[in-house]
């Protein structure tokens, strides 16, 4: 018989999967079902599939596996998954994606945790796979320890919003809080993303741990695929290509302000993972795509694609709101608008929304290189340079070069690496550190101290001091690289150069004399 309250529900939602949701399901039948008996209950949703999936998974019905066959089709992923909450019985659900490859020894490993009710929300550091299963990335977060506790409404500064948290299959979390009715409430604001804000709006002022364990080989769509479903989906709903990127997100990230679960500040610090873990930050990008719908908006005639003034004036305001630094990259956002909005056609039209976007871009790719470190930097404080981070504080000796902060910053968690590096649960705390070494002398610390310190200190650590040594190089073969392309660049114009010197520099010589002469008395 079905266990009444299962530790864990494996939900799978799925639409026109038939083939591939089937071998999932043999897979966890045969792999995981065996090891936990009835802790685990596996569930499959079935949203209207119009292909064979209800037929191909009926024989495996039974037991702790169950089948769910809509009778009304809901018409996006996050819909569906949303309102197959009533049908899981676990103390923890984990919706798995259909197309990803679950990792069972991490499911092993984390049973405990669960059992113990160690975290509300839990949030795996998986790993990223093409279309084709090729490994793309081996972790979505850069973490240095084997967990990291914080409050849910931070997870998102270490995961981000559209990347780490949007794959629901990395996160695993307690049903009792899962409040649908929130969920149905955001998803009248805007449906895609939506399961993003509603975890993070159930989840705010929860428990949340990061596991620097793979839960899945996370299958992302290619951008390119990705962007053709999404304008499908534009389309239909008869909103603008870029839309879902743009106003879709502002509108749900306004919701979340508004409703107190993130500070209007956090919003310029929230952060993605490129899969090279490096970081950029996602007001940039949604900027960027604010760019991108009124680019399009003002070279086309197709009502879908253009943007009100009272719109942009309305999401203007929300920017303004959570980063300043928006004005000027909205100022020339504006000047776009408005070429959309004359009567200028033709020639005239093209030549002037071409100024308007150049001068964007050179505007904004000015913040937006400098966005992620800027919008964590809070100050100086003896020399240091002062940043928040998803799990505390940090201090960074200034001057250290650009390529080292944004290296150090990119770790969820990064480490103490004295005399240039300090990190501390909270602002006061890294100060106290700071002003204590600062104390002692920094160059005493430097030639007495810091050697015996460092014999001490674990390998992962004096790994990120080499690293920092290592950065600094990688700057300064940088300017080499560009200093033998400079005389590279001499050498292959030396022919030109000679031609010019031999015979068009004695020429311009010459017909400056013979102008001097011939106009030698108009010159007096």
């Amino acid at each position: 018989m079905m266990m009444s309250n299962p530790v864990l529900t494996i939900c799978i939602p799925s639409y026109n999967r038939g083939e591939r949701v089937r071998s999932l399901v043999i897979f966890l039948r045969e792999n995981v079902l065996p090891k936990y008996g009835h802790e685990i209950e596996l569930l499959v949703v079935n949203n209207c599939s119009t292909d064979e999936t209800g037929s191909l998974l009926a024989p495996y019905e039974g037991g702790n596996l169950r089948l769910i066959n809509r009778t009304e089709f809901l018409p996006t992923a996050e819909e569906n998954m949303v309102h197959s909450v009533q049908y899981c019985h676990g103390e923890y659900i984990w919706f798995l994606g259909d197309d990803d490859l679950p990792i069972t020894d991490t499911l092993s490993a984390i049973m405990p945790a669960m059992r113990n009710g160690d975290a509300d929300m839990f949030v795996f550091n998986s790993m990223v796979i093409d279309a084709d299963g090729g490994l793309l990335s081996n972790r979505l977060m850069k973490l240095k320890n084997n967990r990291v506790d914080l409050q849910g409404r931070d997870v998102v500064l270490a995961a981000g919003f559209v990347f780490g948290l949007a794959g629901i299959s990395n996160v695993i979390f307690r049903r009792a809080h899962a409040d649908v009715a929130e969920a149905c409430r955001i998803i009248d604001i805007e449906r895609i993303y939506s399961h993003v804000a509603w975890l993070l709006f159930c989840f705010a002022d929860k428990r949340a741990r990061l596991v620097n364990y793979p839960l899945v080989y996370y299958r992302n769509t290619p951008a390119a695929d990705q962007f053709r479903h999404f304008v499908k989906e534009a389309k239909r709903r008869e909103l603008g290509d870029y839309y879902f990127w743009s106003f879709g997100l502002l509108k749900l990230l306004r919701y979340l302000v508004t409703q107190k679960v993130l500070e209007p500040e956090t919003v310029a610090s929230i952060s993605e993972v490129r899969r090279d873990g490096t970081r950029y930050r996602l007001l940039d990008e949604i900027i960027h795509k604010l760019y991108e719908q009124l680019s399009l908006g003002a070279a086309s005639d197709d009502s879908r694609n253009k943007v009100s003034k009272a719109d942009f004036e309305d999401y203007k305001t929300f920017l303004y709101s959570v980063d300043l630094f928006a004005y000027d990259s909205l100022a020339r956002l504006e000047a776009i608008l408005e070429v959309g909005a004359s009567d200028k056609g033709g020639v005239s039209r093209r030549l002037e929304l071409k100024r308007c976007k150049n001068e964007f871009l050179r505007v904004f790719n000015k913040h937006a290189e400098l966005g992620f470190r800027r919008a964590r930097c809070k100050g100086l404080y003896h020399g240091f340079e002062v940043f928040r981070f998803a799990t505390g504080w940090l201090g960074i000796i200034e001057g250290a070069p650009g390529l080292v902060k944004d290296e150090i910053l990119s770790w969820v968690d990064p480490v103490d690496v004295p005399p240039d590096v300090f990190v501390a649960d909270s602002r006061a705390a890294l100060e106290a550190r700071i002003s204590d070494y600062m104390a002692r002398g920094m160059q005493d610390d430097m030639e007495n101290i810091m050697p015996q310190k460092w014999r001490g200190l674990d390998a992962n650590v004096r790994g990120i001091r080499e690293a920092l040594g290592h950065f600094v190089q990688l700057a300064q073969t940088r300017s080499a690289v560009e200093q033998q392309k400079a005389e590279l660049l001499r050498q292959a114009t030396f022919p030109v150069r000679l031609v010019w010197k031999l015979v068009f520099s004695p020429l311009r010589s010459f017909w400056a004399r013979m102008w001097l002469y011939v106009n030698r008395g108009k010159v007096e």
